[in-house]
């Protein structure tokens, strides 16, 4: 069994670089603020940096003895994955990415994976989120693709990691603390989102509104019990998965300042974390005041943007104050793992353990959740009658 080792985000930022160490860090891993393909984070929120500033900061990595993964982890490219445009585009963009240093992609497409794997033998391509790969047989089916690893979407369900280390031979990489919910409903539709607001040209890459965020932060705020449902790993769980064969944990978020990304470093690197979990996890916006959470938009960008009335009514509203003891929570994922429950939702009224380790560590005040739930299912009904927009 081999050590369970990092992806690390980067924002540009060298620091970020001078930071990671290269025994406990597999790769950093980022992207243009913008390009032709599109990623998994809108370009609203991203830094948006030249080739020259590129270059320098992958060769950096790669001096270090740190790998360097460029993300093409759009899940949508509106039917264009298979033109002569884009291939052209991939081309171009490919001969970039190879000639300053790049050691790795990460993919959503099942079509642009074979293309690379086919063209690019020795580029590590890996698979992103994105392909929600949820069973054994999927992930049989991108290894024989090619694929040198794969993104399983289900932290808590151990007999599925379990059956896909027996399965492949590729490397298995779960997300450390990605505050999106297990099997979450708007998960498609919000990666769509991200995916064409990361397009250059797209007209939604300079300006939108990102309502999944809201409607998410409408479902954790009206169930608080839900952000301890999400798709992570702490710190001082990184052993269980570890043992289970996990090879990479990727722990988020590149929008995030590189203070913020490097406090998430060390924790992971300690394996120990004392303070709020919603620090790690990223619950949903209007979650904890922005005092108490890293703040996206590095460029100084707002991640809601808009028009017209809504800018004001959303700078109005108040946030639902929540302090979950990171340290009440251990135990939990090792609870979860010997009860066999594979986290899917109609198996939660069975199976309780989340609830019962989030009662004994959550502290937040009841007038303020319903404060600030009411302001957001406010904003919702705006926007759905065409009022604020």
């Amino acid at each position: 069994m081999s050590a369970l080792k990092y992806l690390m985000p980067s924002n540009w930022d060298e620091r970020i670089v001078a930071e990671a160490d290269p025994a406990f860090v597999d790769s950093l891993y980022a992207k243009a603020g913008a390009d032709d393909f599109g990623g998994g984070r809108p370009s609203f929120v991203l830094r948006h940096v030249d080739r020259d500033r590129m270059v320098f900061h992958i060769a950096a990595a790669r001096r270090k003895g740190l790998g360097f993964i460029y993300l093409l982890n759009a899940s949508c490219f509106s039917g264009r994955s298979l033109s002569g445009e884009m291939a052209v585009k991939l081309n171009r963009l490919m001969d970039f990415l190879l000639g300053a240093g790049v050691t790795g992609v990460t993919v959503a497409d099942p079509v642009l994976a074979g293309s690379l794997v086919k063209k690019y033998p020795f580029l590590k391509v890996g698979l992103s989120l994105f392909s929600m790969v949820s069973s054994v047989d999927q992930a049989r089916r991108y290894e024989d693709l090619g694929v040198s690893s794969i993104l399983l979407s289900n932290p808590n369900n151990f007999s599925l990691i379990g059956a896909v280390r027996s399965a492949v031979s590729c490397r298995i990489t779960l997300l450390a603390n990605l505050g999106c919910n297990i099997f979450c409903n708007e998960g498609l539709l919000h990666s769509y989102f991200d995916a064409h607001s990361s397009q250059s040209g797209h007209h939604s890459s300079t300006i939108s509104f990102d309502h999944h965020r809201l409607i998410c932060s409408i479902k954790k705020i009206a169930d608080p019990v839900s952000m301890l449902k999400t798709m992570y790993v702490r710190p001082e769980d990184a052993y269980l998965y570890e043992r289970a064969g996990v090879d990479l944990l990727k722990f988020v978020d590149r929008s995030f300042p590189a203070e913020a990304i490097i406090n998430l470093y060390r924790y992971y690197m300690d394996r120990s974390f004392d303070g709020n979990f919603l620090s790690l996890v990223n619950p949903s916006n209007y979650v904890n005041s922005q005092a108490q959470q890293p703040k996206r938009g590095i460029d100084g960008r707002n991640a809601e943007l808009s028009s017209g009335r809504l800018s004001p009514v959303l700078e109005k509203i108040p946030p639902f104050n929540i302090f979950i003891d990171n340290t009440a929570l251990c135990g939990m994922k090792e609870e979860i793992m010997k009860s066999g429950v594979a986290c899917a939702y109609e198996k939660c009224s069975a199976c309780g353990i989340c609830r019962e380790y989030f009662e004994r560590s959550a502290v937040y005040s009841e007038e303020s959740r319903l404060a600030t739930l009411a302001a957001l299912r406010s904003v919702l009904g705006g926007l759905a009658s065409s009022k604020l927009v």
